[in-house]
């Protein structure tokens, strides 16, 4: 049971440390841009394993991105930190494909 609190700590500390070094540097995606799209594809590219020439917005998210839960959960934070929105874990958990993740964030910004 011990080294499940362990684990749990250490996976904390090693999110907290990737959300610390997305808001110390220097801001990849520009905030003042109206193009979502664009900015959610730099977003999405930027985590997965897939090349801006491969990317389509029908890919899914887990396996044609290669999203792993922990790449997920940094998708998510980056995309409330750099669209200034707040969506319920319940919406996110329904993302399947990027063009999924597109219509909630625009909707949500627009």
């Amino acid at each position: 049971m011990k080294k499940n609190i362990i684990d749990v700590s250490t996976l904390a500390f090693e999110f907290n440390k990737l959300i610390d070094d997305h808001n110390n540097s220097e801001n990849f995606y520009d905030d003042s841009t109206d193009n979502v799209e664009a900015q959610l594809k730099e977003i999405i590219v930027d985590l997965s394993e897939v090349s801006h020439d491969k990317f389509s917005w029908d890919g899914v998210l887990r396996e044609d991105f290669g999203l792993d839960s922990l790449d997920m959960v940094e998708l998510i934070m980056i995309c409330e930190k750099d669209f200034y929105i707040s969506v319920p874990d319940r919406e996110w958990q329904k993302l399947r494909t990027a063009s999924d993740l597109l219509d909630l964030v625009s909707a949500r910004v627009g």
